[in-house]
């Protein structure tokens, strides 16, 4: 697997990896649950714009201490996603079976490589203010352990940032469903770190 992340010296890589969370824009593989009405096609150009407009609203962010990364699926896509994000960014393939799997999979991987923190973000949020990505980059680059969370009004949440790979705010979570939020809040507790919540995203 070819990926472009390689290890770096935590005292030049930047503070904070602004790490999106991507499916490759395959017909039939992504925005399932818009189809019907929609096309297969036509969810998957839905999805490709989603993917370009969030990546360039990232680029936007590059500097003062924080990188963007994508962090993508399937893991034999990387020539497709080439073409389809802004020059620069660095891809990493996820790992793991389910959603929990993959995000402390990334997450561990990225903090393993240079980076102080990260923020793993979903990629269904094309309209998602940059400021709260500053905000929550930010709130980590203060001393001491914490957990960033930025929820949806849908009981889940767009982004979660980190500074160490906590497992358990991953574990027995039943994904893509109303309680995700309620069900993480239970692991924050177990946990023991500050938990910081920036702004409720709507649909």
């Amino acid at each position: 697997m070819n990926n472009d992340l390689r290890p770096s010296s935590p005292s030049i890589g930047p503070r904070c990896a602004l790490a999106l969370m991507a499916k490759v824009p395959f017909a039939g593989e992504v925005k399932t649950r818009l189809t019907p009405p929609l096309t297969p096609e036509e969810a998957a150009k839905l999805s490709m714009c989603f993917l370009r407009d969030m990546t360039m609203n990232l680029c936007d962010l590059n500097g003062d201490g924080r990188e963007s990364v994508v962090l993508y699926t399937p893991a034999d896509a990387q020539k497709l996603l080439r073409s389809l994000v802004p020059n620069g960014f660095r891809l990493l393939a996820q790992r793991g079976e389910t959603l929990g799997e993959r995000l402390i999979n990334a997450a561990a991987e990225l903090l393993s490589n240079g980076f102080e923190s990260v923020c793993l973000i979903n990629s269904d949020s094309p309209t998602l203010p940059g400021e709260i990505l500053k905000t929550a980059a930010s709130l980590l680059a203060q001393n001491g352990d914490r957990v960033v969370l930025g929820p949806s009004e849908d009981g889940g949440y767009y982004l979660i940032g980190l500074k160490h790979p906590h497992h358990e705010l991953f574990e027995r979570i039943a994904w893509s469903t109303k309680t995700v939020l309620t069900m993480a809040g239970r692991s924050f507790k177990a946990v023991s770190r500050p938990l910081i919540l920036v702004n409720i995203l709507l649909p």
